[in-house]
């Protein structure tokens, strides 16, 4: 890669308006997005403007029973992005949020909230939230439903599991799995179990449902490209408190099924404790695929 330098200057601006609609709850939203570049690839200063448009509505509808409350919110959500001024070759990208093309999105769906009267805590016992995505314009589908999803969570007091499902209609695949176990032992001991699945066409991204990439460019580049990358991980993680200043966190990951790629384990230990009221040190020793031993310390200052 050539070398990218360049001074950048963002602008955010947005306007909406929520009111009440029969019970339903409606937000319109309009804005404006525009970014200064010091450089570019042409060596020169670039600038990047467009408009956004969108909004959410929703409605919520409850029922109470004689141990749990149930709540059904259908909702919809509308995104939409004008035409950028500088395409996404004339200037550098240095992250997701410097990627802008067309963009014309709903989601629509329906959460259900469950909350039962034995849950202590105040989150609700089960969440279900079953939605889907309708695009228009965009290059990598040819489907305006390309993809369905499936989030929930189980919470209790002391435990939580956490999953969720995407299924691509399109290729008929399943493009992600996730489902993760979190579990308070005791005051002084939890840990965590996950397991992710990715299929080839659920893109490596830092937001999954930012789907500017789809409209910018065409199916097939995005299959031959890094961001194109299935596999399956297994994670785990622990907390141990050894004593009432010091503690351990031990974190390990484990991956198979990448294309031409072997399986992979790495490992994370951390030893930390509190040397004053607002000093904390940290140890640490890392094991990782390219790089079999990294020790390392820190020091920081917690307000």
């Amino acid at each position: 890669l050539k070398d990218r330098k360049a001074g950048r200057l963002e602008t955010l601006n947005s306007i909406y308006r929520p009111f009440s609609l029969s019970g339903m709850t409606v937000t319109p939203r309009a804005g404006l997005i525009g970014i200064y570049y010091s450089n570019g690839p042409e060596r020169n200063a670039v600038g990047q403007f467009l408009f956004t448009y969108g909004g959410d509505a929703n409605i919520r509808f409850s029922k109470v029973y004689p141990s749990f409350k149930h709540t059904t919110i259908p909702y919809a959500e509308y995104l939409g992005y004008t035409k950028p001024r500088a395409t996404v070759n004339n200037y550098f990208v240095f992250d997701i949020h410097d990627g802008y093309d067309r963009l014309d999105q709903v989601r629509f769906g329906l959460r259900q909230l469950f909350f039962t009267k034995d849950n202590s805590i105040f989150l609700p016992g089960f969440i279900l939230d079953l939605y889907a995505y309708s695009f228009w314009g965009a290059n990598s589908f040819d489907q305006r439903i390309p993809k369905l999803f499936a989030d929930f969570e189980l919470n209790r007091q002391s435990y939580a599991v956490l999953g969720g499902l995407g299924w691509n209609l399109q290729e008929n695949v399943i493009d992600y799995g996730n489902i993760q176990f979190l579990w308070t032992v005791s005051s002084t001991f939890a840990f965590g179990v996950e397991f992710r699945h990715r299929s080839a066409f659920w893109w490596r991204k830092s937001i999954h449902d930012n789907f500017v990439v789809d409209f910018a460019r065409p199916l097939d580049e995005l299959l031959a490209s890094p961001l194109s990358d299935r596999r399956n991980t297994f994670l785990t993680k622990a907390h141990l408190r050894l004593s009432p200043r010091w503690n351990v966190q031990l974190q390990t990951f484990h991956g198979w099924d990448r294309k031409n790629e072997p399986h992979y384990n790495g490992a994370k230990l951390d030893l930390y404790t509190m040397l004053t009221g607002s000093w904390q040190m940290k140890l640490s020793y890392e094991y990782m695929p390219n790089e079999t031993y990294r020790f390392s310390y820190s020091f920081k200052l917690i307000k």
